[in-house]
């Protein structure tokens, strides 16, 4: 029978879950406005956007900054 790895009982599941902003209200910053094409090939104005103060912010510079370690093309997600 195999043994199961020192500590494995005590370890936490990697989920694949990132980190998350909990739902209300925060002051953001405008990082870039920029013009892009959709899928279908219309225009459509493209401003990506970061938390500006309190617990979160940066929120979306860290988040990118993991990402970027694991994929080189990792995308910016604070984008409306």
């Amino acid at each position: 029978m195999i043994s199961k790895p020192q500590g494995y009982d005590e370890s936490q599941a990697f989920t694949g879950d990132s980190m998350q902003l909990q739902p209300g209200c925060y002051v953001c910053v405008i990082k870039q406005i920029s013009m892009t094409q959709t899928q279908s090939g219309r225009q459509q104005v493209a401003v990506l956007f970061d938390i500006a103060e309190g617990e979160n912010k940066e929120f979306y510079k860290k988040q990118y900054e993991i990402s970027r370690q694991q994929d080189a093309q990792a995308k910016w997600k604070g984008v409306h």
